[in-house]
């Protein structure tokens, strides 16, 4: 379904000022960052004012939830806009977007600006939440695992599921960054800060672990780090390579999170 009205110039002059409403139940395709998206049950107004684009009250279904948007688009090469999305299938998206991630869902939102399509100016804002997943199972994460058994003296320990995380974000000329990035496994709490680079799909990024609990240790004045370590990973996000590193104090906002976690449970041999 689609209505309009309006008024559409052809000249020169570029007085085209049209509103169209549209409602679909077939689906579409859609270019994003590079990829194609196949959007269903899409509905929204698009304004039509001389070269300037507005979508407004954009609602559909892709990689298996509902997103919401707007965008306005200046003809000059130039798109800002805003996304929400509620449970996307992260194993969809890995399909898409070329990253590996068997199972999840996605929560967030983005505010952003884009010139000519091309990640490398894209600048921007938002969040997300991963739940359901298994962190320590990915390409990106998973050589973490043999590393977190091995400070810790536990292969179980290393092998615990994070099924959940949390982080916002930040993006300049198509860097994402973050500082409070959280997740946890039954006995470990775990925070991290970090770049990447979306063009490039590389990452450099340091992650903190608490494991004083399961380790039994009393934090004592002159050695406050005891039971805290830190791992830094670098390179391709597929494959990037991690190593305990000095542990060294976190930014302010992963204190709460990092320092003082809900206790910690032991893990037992079976």
């Amino acid at each position: 379904m689609m209505k309009a009205n309006g008024v559409v110039d052809v000249t020169p002059a570029g007085r085209t000022d049209l509103t169209v409403t549209f409602a679909s139940n077939d689906a579409a395709h859609y270019n994003f960052l590079g990829r194609d998206l196949l959007l269903h049950d899409a509905s929204g107004k698009v304004q039509l004012k001389g070269s300037t684009v507005l979508v407004e009250n954009l609602k559909m279904n892709t990689f298996g939830g509902p997103v919401t948007g707007s965008f306005i688009h200046t003809g000059k090469g130039q798109l800002n806009g805003e996304l929400s999305w509620s449970h996307l299938s992260v194993a969809d998206l890995a399909t898409t977007y070329g990253f590996e991630m068997k199972q999840g869902e996605v929560t967030g939102r983005i505010d952003f600006s884009l010139a000519d399509g091309k990640i490398e100016t894209m600048d921007g804002k938002g969040l997300l939440v991963l739940e359901k997943a298994e962190l320590f199972s990915v390409p990106m994460f998973g050589p973490l695992t043999p590393l977190i058994s091995g400070v810790l003296g536990n292969k179980r320990a290393g092998f615990e599921r994070a099924k959940s995380a949390f982080f916002t974000y930040e993006i300049k000329n198509g860097i994402l960054s973050s500082n409070d990035f959280q997740t946890s496994t039954r006995s470990l709490a775990f925070t991290g800060d970090g770049r990447v680079d979306l063009r490039e799909r590389t990452v450099d990024m340091t992650m903190r672990m608490n494991a004083r609990g399961l380790l039994g240790l009393i934090t004592l004045p002159l050695k406050p780090f005891y039971g805290l370590f830190q791992f830094r990973g670098t390179g391709p996000l597929k494959s990037p390579v991690w190593e305990n590193v000095m542990f060294t104090d976190p930014p302010e906002q992963q204190n709460k999170v990092l320092l003082d976690p809900p206790k910690a449970q032991v893990v037992t041999e079976e």
